[in-house]
């Protein structure tokens, strides 16, 4: 398969007319593709359908003109790497899945029986593969289809024209160094002033994977083609629970125990009986490294008289080395407010970053066994401690489980719908932003996000999902001969 650049007419009309082959030349739904002639126009219909039913999935980026691709940033960014056919291959294979995945949680919240969404599901398994075959082994349309494929940033240049983002740039970073500079000295304060045990509630991860599967996995791990590392299904349940985190929470009622989001008639819930972290498996680039991300999510009752609508939530992400052991951790709140990162090993700053400047933790944190302790009402992130020094007079567990599962939620009216609108949003989740949000372009910005689409940085343009975002944060360190694995090389710039 060749690649090579594509002129603005080829993508016009590739994009005008959905890559339709030229009326002169010859069909190529003949012999064994015979059957298939209608796909794009099935895919059309289906599409038009969630669409209107208002469950298009959020979870990955539609490629335009493609309907039978989805990817995310991280997958987006080997779209000039990919040489050779097996690179091609699993590349275009992995887009694919995507949009399969993505099908599959539209197709149940359509109210689709399971019979109907396993026959729907195997006919564009099929349109998918053919279409991908007869148009990506044009070199015109490949190179189209490269110039769409990256999603676009949450970032409104209209907004920000409006807002007057020159003028207000320098301002929200004078705010930005501000609050980074009260966050470091309440981040060091807060080792003397924690509350009293009797006032802490400690949550640590229900037991249900055998670690022992991790055994050596840290010295052995393979990668496949595209430089990913590799596990095998228990052995990430079983990693996701090793790295889950301790909440030491400042506990005054319900709304500081860590819930269950749920559709309500008049919106979005939260049920604290039966405690949850939702976590989900994701890869960054690190220099010529693919790094494994977890991302774990924690949802609350929203405090009354909080400005955050009827729920809360933050992140927590653990980045891993090549040898799977925690190297950097991030937490952010739902929002994509509030980006902050903990050093675990000894990585070097980047001195001259663009945009805002990053906030970093004033000291180190435990590379295992690390403690979130999180104030009452806010949530908000004062200190990462080892569990071993939090004290809490009570210790309750909370279960691990997909994060994948709010994509589904039971509906108030029966049915299910996820907790996330096709824009990606929370629905009814509002904030205030005291940095200036209007002026950064961020839609919403103080609207609760799903994973994917924040939006962190008012000033320049940050997503926590850029799979650049670390080296762009931190200096990668030489690969060494030998080592180098996947397709990347080191300090490659942002796309």
């Amino acid at each position: 398969m060749r690649l090579v650049t594509c002129g603005s007419a080829i993508l016009v009309s590739l994009l005008l007319h959905g890559c339709a082959a030229s009326p002169d030349a010859p069909s190529p739904f003949t012999g064994f593709y015979k059957n298939y002639a209608n796909c794009r126009a099935d895919y059309a219909a289906m599409d038009q359908r969630v669409d209107a039913a208002g469950v298009r999935d959020a979870a990955f980026y539609r490629v335009p003109g493609y309907p039978y691709l989805r990817t995310d940033r991280m997958h987006a960014s080997f779209r000039n790497e990919v040489k050779g056919l097996n690179d091609v291959s699993e590349w275009v294979r992995r887009m694919r899945e995507l949009d399969q995945e993505s099908r599959d949680y539209e197709y149940i919240n359509l109210g689709m029986s399971e019979l109907d969404a396993a026959i729907q599901r195997d006919y564009f398994l099929n349109c998918g593969r053919i279409l991908a075959a007869i148009e990506l082994e044009d070199p015109e349309r490949w190179a189209a289809m490269i110039e769409v494929v990256y999603p676009p940033d949450a970032y409104s240049g209209i907004k920000r024209a409006l807002g007057l983002y020159p003028l207000m740039a320098p301002l929200m970073k004078a705010r930005i160094e501000a609050a980074h500079e009260d966050a470091a000295s309440a981040y060091v304060a807060a080792a003397e002033s924690a509350p009293m045990p009797e006032a802490m509630r400690l949550w640590t991860v229900k037991p249900q994977q055998d670690l022992s599967l991790l055994d050596d996995a840290g010295d052995k791990v393979n990668v496949n083609m595209l430089g990913y590392p590799e596990l095998y299904g228990s052995q990430w349940s079983a990693l996701a629970e090793r790295h889950a985190p301790n909440l030491l929470i400042e506990t005054a009622d319900d709304n500081d125990v860590p819930a269950v989001p749920v559709l309500a008639v008049d919106g979005p819930s939260a049920d604290v009986t039966q405690p949850k972290v939702y976590y989900q498996i994701n890869y960054t680039r690190f220099g010529s490294a693919k790094l494994v991300q977890i991302s774990y999510s924690i949802w609350f009752k929203a405090a009354p008289g909080a400005a955050r609508g009827p729920i809360d939530g933050i992140l927590w992400r653990v980045t891993l080395d090549r040898h799977l052991s925690p190297m950097v951790y991030e937490s952010l709140h739902a929002s994509g407010s509030d980006h902050h990162w903990y050093l675990v090993q000894a990585l070097k700053v980047r001195t001259a970053v663009e945009g805002e400047p990053a906030f970093i933790a004033p000291e180190p944190a435990p590379a295992s066994g690390a403690a979130l302790y999180l104030q009452q009402g806010s949530h908000a992130l004062q200190r990462v401690v080892a569990v071993e020094q939090a004290r809490s007079a009570l210790t309750q567990r909370y279960e691990l489980t997909h994060y994948e599962g709010l994509y589904t939620l039971p509906a108030p009216g029966g049915g299910t719908r996820s907790l996330f609108g096709p824009d990606g949003l929370v629905a009814g989740s509002y904030g205030v932003d005291p940095i200036g949000g209007w002026s950064s372009g961020i839609h919403r910005p103080g609207a609760l996000r799903q994973q994917g689409h924040h939006a962190i940085a008012h000033v320049g343009r940050r997503h926590f999902d850029d799979p650049y975002l670390l080296e762009a944060t931190f200096v990668a360190p030489a690969a060494r001969a030998g080592t180098d694995v996947g397709l990347a090389e080191p300090g490659r710039a942002h796309p």
